[in-house]
């Protein structure tokens, strides 16, 4: 046997003649990988990837049109080659594969070519043990058993969600490459935005002086807006020609994106609507303003849908469920809109969203009621916070429940990761967008066998302990986490300090067990983090804060954390940022000074 970048092969190669037999990789083996004559990026970057890791000595790639004799060779047949079933790829969803073996012909295809590329990785994943946890080669697993490949084997999947995007790019190596095996910007050519579009659905400079009635009354005045960032508008949906300009709009955005899912009515960020007598009537005789605005808006969207329906049949737009327009209308939309919210899955025990109404029924499952398409946004980050958040367990309900009522969705997710406090949450989330029913318990216990081998004991508890105390600080014990609320964000009580304390004794625990220098990079990673956490959770409960203590924090986050881009998003490695969160853990308690070895309070 012999070890190769972490992971074992057997050295031989079980009987290729017969066909029959389950092949172990190994030094020995003679395998070529088979790309089509006019291979797309997609599945070159596949057979890149499997030659990578398939054996120590890379095997050949080539082209199906240059293929010679492949007698006593395993072929990996890689995307629309000669051994693909067309037929049963043109049924999948585009980034959906098969996997199958005949004989010493193994074909991994998607429905289009990227789909491909998720199936290379899923065979690495299920059969060499290699998977992609973090932005980083040192967050790369490789295998530790014989990676042998079944007789037998015909694997088809497809994705759940089918669009996803994780906002938040990183300055990391490989960070994008990362993205993409993990499907975490599978939206990527296939939509733009579903978020504040009005100015580029209604372009003043297009519709003004054509149509100025599709603008809003605001205040008494016809209210045009002067530039792309301003948010304080809608247009007047109780307006007839809205609907001339917004088809107009959709058939120009088709004729140059006719691949894409949908066309945004996403409204602006801001709680401005129309104040003309048409729409003040209708609020007025609705008597509650949201449940009034929301209506008028999805009774626009579905009469533009229908209107859609003649000319571009299939083509959808979507809609923002979101401030104004976040109230389920009292009809059924129409089967080409698709509707995202902005439900907060990590408060999921405490968001109203989530509790049954007088008649059973969840706000959700109103908005999955009455959805032609269902997707949501989610504050998944990240960014704005220096606490661990995970929440698997609660996104793992989340989409297990969007499982049995819709047969795909649309997710988005502002991840802007804390790669050093929520570890491998990102890549935990992808996995539930590709399949709900995948147990997120058994994917963090995968990772921390995989990354931290004897001393993965110690380090699943301290994550399974972080998403405790994430549910305890903002769903049973508050208050209500908010993004840069530096004043109540480290407020804890005693039980909740506790689980800071195991957690840290977890952490120390695990670095008296690693047996590599990667394990202990990676405990190191976490540890280091935390440690910023622990110094606020510190600074809110205690006692007057020393300003040694004080400093001592903030030499940490100099030697420790800004300098690695895997601790925290680049916009919370900042001095200024952590002085602020600082400053709103210690509120008023007084800070003490020492003095000639006496402590004082100014």
């Amino acid at each position: 046997m012999k070890v190769i970048r972490g992971f074992v092969v057997l050295m031989m190669l079980t009987s290729l003649d017969a066909g029959q037999s389950d092949v172990v990789l190994g030094a020995s083996a003679t395998i070529v990988l088979v790309v089509p004559a006019d291979a797309d990026e997609f599945e070159r970057k596949a057979a890149t990837l499997l030659q990578r890791w398939l054996r120590p000595n890379r095997p050949e790639i080539a082209a199906e049109d240059k293929l010679g004799d492949t007698a006593g060779q395993l072929v990996f047949a890689i995307g629309r080659t000669r051994w693909a079933d067309k037929e049963k790829l043109a049924s999948l969803w585009q980034d959906g594969f098969v996997i199958r073996r005949t004989n010493d012909i193994i074909v991994i295809a998607g429905g289009k070519p990227r789909g491909t590329l998720f199936g290379a990785v899923r065979f690495l994943d299920r059969f060499c043990g290699v998977r992609f946890y973090l932005p980083d080669q040192l967050f790369t697993s490789a295998a530790k058993q014989r990676l042998a490949i079944p007789a037998t084997l015909d694997i088809t999947e497809e994705p759940f969600v089918r669009a996803t995007s994780m906002s938040g790019p990183l300055p990391v190596p490989g960070y994008n490459d990362w993205l993409l095996r993990i499907a975490g910007n599978t939206r990527a050519g296939l939509a733009g935005t579903h978020q504040h579009n009005m100015w580029h659905a209604f372009p003043p400079e297009k519709f003004a002086k054509r149509w100025p009635e599709i603008y809003p009354i605001v205040k008494g005045e016809r209210y045009i807006p002067q530039a792309a960032a301003d948010q304080k508008w809608n247009p007047c949906f109780s307006e007839p020609k809205l609907l001339d300009a917004a088809e107009e709009t959709v058939i120009e955005y088709y004729r140059a994106h006719p691949d894409h899912l949908w066309y945004s009515f996403g409204i602006q960020d801001s709680h401005v609507m129309c104040e003309c007598p048409r729409c003040a009537a209708f609020v007025k005789q609705r008597k509650e303003r949201v449940t009034a605005c929301s209506e008028l808006f999805w009774r626009f969207m579905n009469a533009l849908a229908e209107r859609l329906e003649k000319k571009l049949p299939g083509k959808r737009i979507e809609g923002l469920a979101y401030s104004m327009t976040r109230v389920p209308p009292p009809f059924k939309l129409h089967r080409n809109i698709v509707v995202f919210t902005n439900l907060h899955i990590a408060e999921l025990d405490a968001d109203p969203f989530m509790k049954r109404g007088e008649d059973g029924v969840t706000p959700l499952d109103r908005w999955l009621n009455v959805a032609g398409v269902y997707a949501n946004h989610d504050w998944h980050q990240g960014s704005g916070y220096l606490i661990p958040r995970i929440y698997s367990g609660y996104w793992s309900r989340f989409m297990r429940h969007l499982k049995t009522k819709t047969p795909f969705t649309y997710q988005h997710a502002e991840t802007y990761p804390n790669f050093g406090l929520d570890g491998a949450k990102s890549y935990v989330l992808a996995q539930t967008w590709w399949n709900p029913d995948v147990d997120t318990v058994v994917l963090w216990r995968q990772f921390c066998d995989d990354m931290f081998s004897s001393a993965a004991g110690p380090m699943f508890e301290y994550f399974a302990m972080l998403e405790k105390l994430w549910t305890s600080l903002d769903n049973v014990e508050g208050p209500e986490r908010k993004l840069n609320r530096w004043s109540n964000q480290f407020v804890t009580t005693e039980k909740d300090r506790e689980t800071i304390r195991r957690c840290r004794a977890l952490l120390d625990e695990a670095k008296s067990l690693v047996r590599s220098d990667a394990e202990q990079k990676r405990v190191e990673l976490f540890s280091k983090t935390f440690r910023l956490s622990e110094y606020l959770f510190e600074f809110a409960a205690g006692p007057p804060v020393s300003a040694a203590r004080i400093e001592e924090a903030k030499r940490h986050v100099q030697e420790a954390i800004i300098p690695d881009p895997l601790t925290l998003y680049p916009n919370m490695r900042s001095m200024r940022v952590i002085e602020a969160a600082i400053k709103g853990a210690i509120g008023k308690k007084p800070v003490t000074k020492t003095n000639g070895g006496h402590r004082t309070t100014p």
